[in-house]
């Protein structure tokens, strides 16, 4: 599951709902690894350091850029969230 960092606070991001609200996330200026994919579902942190659950409802497309549209979920607890979202590296040994 991807980590994204977004530059506003999930309120400010959602006209001050906190949830459930659209908003638009450059490929470019997030620093993801890989595109994402229609219906993923991502894990967005914010300034303050919240983080929440969002999915990709749609992606756009330019001559320089993808921008993901992305609808913000409920917010997620920070411990388990740390442990389970990052970015993909190597698999981990077998056991």
């Amino acid at each position: 599951m991807e980590l994204i960092s977004v530059p506003l606070s999930a309120a400010l991001l959602t006209g001050g709902r906190g949830v459930g609200g659209e908003f638009v996330v450059s490929h470019r200026e997030s620093a993801l690894t890989r595109g994402l994919e229609p219906d993923e579902h991502v894990v967005v942190v914010d300034p303050d350091g919240e983080f929440h659950a969002a999915q990709v409802v749609d992606i756009e497309f330019d001559l320089t850029d993808t921008h993901y549209v992305l609808e913000l979920g409920a917010r997620r607890d920070t411990n388990r969230r740390r442990g389970r979202a990052r970015r993909p590296g190597p698999a981990p040994a077998p056991a």
